[in-house]
């Protein structure tokens, strides 16, 4: 079962749904789950993290700053690295593109993550083999091995470096 949380309070809400119902359960979270990690660690459960990272507030003039929280502004600076802080916190962690306007700056999204604290290897886990193993297709998904359907990116340098480019694209086996 794949359940929504609105907020990193969520996380504890539906933990606690599944303990009582004996249901395994993957959260997908709301990219607020830096504040309260220590909580959503405990839990065990999986996160699947947005990577729709809040745009700057507006405080171009003194009028339009007065309207900006320092909620809003601290969730500004830290929501690229609720990724990094997940991992690091030893939570099992997706990455999706939900809430992306455009899901072709997924990538670059994923690369402020990995500028922001998530370690490379972790970045490249949580696209592959994380999700593999949760959605119990490891044996044939997650990473390349004979047999597995071939699924890659083939690029000019480091993935996640900024001006890598993706040169060639392969989806089961197919280019």
């Amino acid at each position: 079962l794949i359940t929504d949380s609105s907020n990193e309070l969520f996380v504890m809400r539906a933990d606690r749904f599944a303990r009582e119902f004996n249901t395994r359960i993957i959260i997908r979270g709301s990219g607020y789950e830096y504040r309260r990690l220590d909580a959503i660690k405990k839990t065990g459960r999986p996160i699947i993290v947005p990577v729709d990272f809040a745009r700057p507030p507006n405080v171009g003039t003194a009028e339009t700053a007065r309207d900006v929280t320092l909620e809003q502004l601290m969730h500004w600076d830290h929501a690229p690295e609720n990724p990094a802080r997940l991992d690091q916190a030893g939570v099992a962690i997706m990455l999706t593109s939900q809430g992306l306007d455009d899901v072709g700056t997924f990538l670059k999204a994923v690369r402020k993550a990995v500028q922001r604290g998530l370690p490379a290897e972790s970045a490249l886990r949580a696209l592959t083999v994380t999700p593999a193993n949760l959605f119990q297709a490891e044996d044939s998904v997650g990473t390349l091995e004979t047999g597995k359907l071939a699924s890659f990116v083939v690029t000019d340098g480091d993935l996640f470096a900024e001006k890598t480019k993706i040169l060639e694209t392969w989806v089961g086996g197919n280019r």
